[in-house]
């Protein structure tokens, strides 16, 4: 999932978040259109996340969501090249299964439409 790349044309300005400090917070922030978005990032392994959705991850996002922050997270499964979707309601029942039990509001394959993923990312369009 070449997020950028796949973006390029839309004008989003997307920043990387690596941080040691702030418990929880996502992967990834993005401004398109004058919104902002959260996403926290995995990858599937069968179908567990690849590396563990923490409880403050969770914490992070249901806090976010209930503030009406747009916040997400994104899963990407190898075998199949699709992305996952989930929005920051579903944290805490994605920290407790750690993937696929928990229905993801959108399935995306490839090729990816980046258009609908940045509308619904971004609040124009609720998934």
């Amino acid at each position: 999932m070449r997020i950028k790349n796949g973006t390029k044309k839309f004008d989003v300005h997307w920043q990387r978040i690596e941080t040691s400090t702030a418990l929880g917070v996502p992967d990834l922030n993005g401004s398109y259109d004058g919104e902002d978005a959260w996403i926290e990032l995995k990858v599937f392994t069968g179908n567990k996340f690849r590396s563990k959705f923490t409880g403050p991850q969770a914490a992070w996002h249901v806090a976010r969501t209930k503030v009406h922050g747009q916040s997400w997270i994104w899963a990407l499964d190898p075998r199949d090249d699709s992305i996952h979707v989930w929005d920051g309601w579903d944290a805490l029942a994605l920290h407790k299964c750690q993937g696929l039990l928990t229905p993801s509001h959108e399935v995306f394959t490839k090729p990816y439409d980046w258009s609908t993923i940045l509308q619904k990312t971004f609040n124009q369009e609720k998934p």
